[in-house]
Formats: C-alpha cells, structure tokens, sequence
C-alpha cells in the first residue's frame, strides 16, 4: 500500500513540474510574439542606433578633412622652404 503511495506522490510531483516548464514555454512564447520584430520597442531601437551611426560617420568625416587640411597647410609651407 505503501508502494501506490509514493507512487502516486511521485506521478503528481512530476505531473506538477511538467505544468510548470509547459507553463513557462507558453509565457516564453507569448513573449516572443509580443516582442517580435515589427514591435515598436525594436523600430524606436533601430531609428536611434541608424541616428547614431549617422552621428558617427559625420563626426568621423569632419575630423579626417581638419587632418586633411592641416596636413596640407603643413605641406605647403615645408614646400616654400
């Protein structure tokens, strides 16, 4: 008699802990499909990191022509020497 009672004791723990990781699969996934890719929360993502990249590439260019200039004002004037 014994026996049946822990069987049964472990068939509802286990029963249990299958409900709970289905449980959390169903959460997970639910999830997912709420934070999809066409989510606003991942455009508003992509527009500032595209802002950003934007920012970069300005900043970048303006530093490369003050080099370019100053390098060429050092070249001219070593030429006239």
């Amino acid at each position: 008699m014994s026996e049946c009672v822990a069987s049964s004791a472990s068939f509802d723990r286990d029963r249990d802990d299958s409900d709970k990781s289905r449980q959390s699969q169903l959460q997970r996934a639910f999830a997912s499909g709420i934070v999809g890719s066409g989510h606003p929360v991942n455009e508003v993502r992509v527009e500032k990191l595209r802002e950003e990249i934007y920012r970069w590439r300005t900043e970048r260019q303006r530093v490369l022509a003050k080099l370019q200039a100053k390098r060429g004002s050092t070249t001219a004037g070593s030429a006239r020497s």
